[in-house]
């Protein structure tokens, strides 16, 4: 850590000051200059600054050490105790909160030093996530008790390190924690039932994952002894189940991006959950609510976690005597197990006959089907009907067999419906089932139930982020409170993830509208909007041969849609779309030109809406190394350049479809961050493949991006 005027002797930045012209509490009366110091080695991105207080004679008062995202663990603003504090110096901490709160051009001032020291220190410009915006979070000053318990466990071993250099403020304080179970507390602190991930948090946990030997089998005997705690402690599992889904997410993830160590760390998690979840007496809900997990985070599951599934289920048939039961005898049992459960909706019956038999052996699971369409029960068999949206292709290919060869008349008005609604989404061969389903249930004279009325709803649609993917937020009035209708829309795969969110009140629902656009960039858009890109998505789906989840069966009911089909996208064709546009806008002002827009377009990825606009995967590393050569030393421009031919020139088909989205996105916002005619230009110039990506400035900053990404990757502070 170094003062910024010592890393800038040249720089005429001011320094704060604060001047109490008499007595304030046990403040004296004088002049306070707070000198701001840096982290200055290279990559570290701990997003965090140490201010020493000084007074009129440049004696030291105090140490605050101040994180800018409040979020993190030990994020202050603290006292530093690695100096002695004046008497006064709680005082001082109180002043430079309000301060912070209040100040917020200083604020801002500090996030520029903060990229000019990275960008000197790293040789390209900043590419972390944007910092939060000057008064949205009002910060609260954390005194050393509360800091102490924070970061002191058990017998008193500090989790934090810190170092100092000879005429160098103390480096910025670090959280260690220790191993899965550190991050585990962490996610307990922060409210697993909170409806949106703490990204800081899933960075760390990505970092350890990757970065640390034998996680696996430490995570999975974790996750057994919270099993073991049911039902005592809903908090710790709610926040195990958590931590479990976004490991696997982060998995998937880092295997797409053709990293070995990733999936050398998944098939050794699986074998860990194998042996350590699904043992004899492990809590059958527990394990349902794993296999749950597993199963919609789209990893390929291994043979070994199925068939110690397969064993669980026989342990539990053999407990509860089903296996000595006729077929009829065990059916009715299932048949009442549900009806005891009091639901009212056949989407929550399929959440648990998925928990119960998801990662069962395809066979079985439609035998099961099968004879529960044939129930009594209408709910049932609604309930059964929705397996046609397993996650699975072998159980939805069988499931809408059993539908095609089923009575008509079994077939519900409800289920009827939803059967027309998605016939769309579907593969051709399911397709085809489901048709004769349909067929059939018409020539039985089952009538169709009526969608419900369009509700009154808001839509927020996220920008479209460095991977292609799109959230959407769909908020409708739910008696006294409201639900949230989740979208997840990713480039070249489809509708990735479908949820519905129930919020209590206006309150909840304030707090979160502010969560999502803090933690991702979301803007109004109308309801065509969402209509539009659904449809598209579809279309990526279907070429991919995959099914969306019954979810979104749930949420175009809730949403009174009925015409949502797959809609091929074609980027040149929009363009074209879009190009036919712009004279009318023109008129209307707000039109940029091509030239300006070019040039405008090198400072977009600083903008919080294309801040993940990088890539980041072993391509990159290799690439990356191979201009380093024999060098000792790597050389940004270098880098930098072999990422835009290497990299980006051969992913420009890729962008080119991302950058026309965004036009769209642009277009639909009732706020946008930029006209959409400068995205429009960009991608245009983008679609003109005689233009080097190196003459783009936006595919520059990209580049430079993308290598300060693996610097950061590599350093950790």
């Amino acid at each position: 850590m170094q003062p910024y005027q010592m890393i800038f002797p040249d720089a005429a930045e001011p320094i704060m000051t604060l001047v109490l012209d008499r007595r304030l509490g046990r403040v004296p009366k004088g002049t306070y200059r707070f000198v701001e110091c840096y982290c200055t080695h290279p990559g570290c991105d701990c997003r965090k600054v140490s201010i020493f207080v000084l007074d009129g004679k440049a004696r030291k008062k105090a140490l605050i050490s101040f994180g800018f995202d409040s979020d993190e663990p030990l994020a202050g603003p603290m006292l530093d105790l690695n100096m002695t504090p004046a008497p006064y110096a709680e005082e001082l901490l109180e002043m430079f909160v309000e301060m912070v709160n209040t100040e917020h051009s200083w604020l801002r001032a500090m996030y520029r030093r903060y990229k000019a020291v990275w960008k000197k220190f790293t040789g390209v410009p900043y590419a972390g996530k944007p910092f939060p915006r000057p008064g949205m979070v009002m910060r609260e000053p954390v005194y050393p008790g509360a800091r102490a318990e924070t970061a002191v466990e058990g017998g008193g071993n500090p989790l934090w390190t810190h170092s100092v250099g000879e005429g160098i403020p103390p480096a910025s304080i670090t959280a260690t924690l220790p191993g899965i179970r550190g991050i585990f507390e962490e996610y307990l602190r922060s409210d697993p039932r909170r409806n949106v991930r703490n990204s800081a948090l899933q960075d760390r946990l990505r970092r350890y994952l990757l970065e640390d030997t034998g996680v696996e089998e430490e995570f999975a005997k974790l996750l057994a002894e919270q099993g073991a705690q049911l039902p005592s402690d809903q908090a710790a599992i709610d926040a195990a189940m958590i931590l479990l889904e976004d490991t696997l997410e982060l998995l998937r993830c880092e295997i797409e991006r053709d990293r070995p160590q990733a999936r050398q760390a998944l098939d050794q998690l699986q074998h860990a959950l194998a042996r350590h979840v699904f043992r004899e007496g492990a809590d059958p809900y527990f394990c349902a609510a794993v296999s749950h997990a597993v199963l919609h985070s789209r990893i390929e599951v291994l043979p070994v976690l199925l068939e110690a599934n397969t064993n669980r289920m026989v342990r539990l048939a053999e407990v509860s005597g089903v296996l000595e039961s006729s077929e009829d005898e065990a059916m009715e049992g299932i048949s009442r197990s549900i009806a005891a459960l009091g639901l009212s909706s056949p989407f929550e019956g399929i959440e648990i006959l998925l928990q119960i038999f998801a990662l069962g052996q395809p066979e079985m699971q439609i035998n099961i089907t099968a004879k529960l369409l044939g129930s009594e029960s209408a709910l049932i068999r609604d309930i059964a009907a929705l397996m046609l949206f397993h996650p699975r292709h072998e159980v939805r290919l069988g499931v809408s067999r059993m539908l095609a060869e089923g009575e008509g008349e079994k077939i519900t008005g409800e289920t009827l419906r939803r059967l027309i609604v998605s016939r769309n989404w579907l593969p051709v061969g399911i397709r085809k089932n489901v048709d004769v389903a349909i067929a059939n249930a018409r020539r039985a004279r089952v009538e169709c139930a009526r969608l419900p009325m369009h509700p009154d709803l808001s839509v927020y649609a996220s920008t479209i982020d460095g991977s292609g993917a799109q959230s959407f937020q769909v908020i409708t009035p739910n008696g006294r409170g409201f639900l949230s209708s989740a979208l997840l829309l990713k480039q070249g795969v489809g509708v990735a993830d479908a949820f519905v969110l129930h919020l209590k009140n206006r309150r909840e629902l304030k707090e979160f509208l502010g969560e999502i656009k803090r933690q991702a960039f979301f803007v109004e858009t109308p309801r065509e909007y969402l209509d539009h890109r659904v449809c598209q998505a579809l279309s990526d789906g279907a070429r991919q041969g995959s099914t969306s989840s019954f979810w979104l069966v749930h949420i175009a009911e809730l949403l009174g849609c009925d015409q949502w089909r797959a809609v091929g996208f074609n980027a040149r064709r929009d363009l074209e779309g879009l190009g036919a546009e712009i004279g009318n806008a023109s008129a209307k002002g707000g039109i940029t030109t091509g030239a300006d827009a070019l040039a405008d377009s090198a400072n977009w990825p600083a903008l919080p809406f294309a801040h993940s606009w990088f890539e980041d995967d072993a391509a990159l590393e290799r690439e990356i190394a191979a201009s380093q050569k024999k060098k000792a030393q790597l050389d940004p421009s270098a880098a930098v350049a072999r990422i835009l031919d290497g990299i980006l020139e051969k992913k420009r088909g890729v962008w080119l479809e991302r950058l026309t989205l965004a036009a769209g996105w642009l277009k639909a916002s009732k706020n946008p961050p930029l006209p959409w005619s400068s995205m429009y230009h960009v991608a245009c110039a983008v679609a003109d493949e005689t233009m080097p990506l190196s003459r783009i400035p936006l595919f520059i900053a990209i580049a430079e991006r993308s290598f300060a990404a693996y610097l950061g990757r590599r350093q950790v502070c």
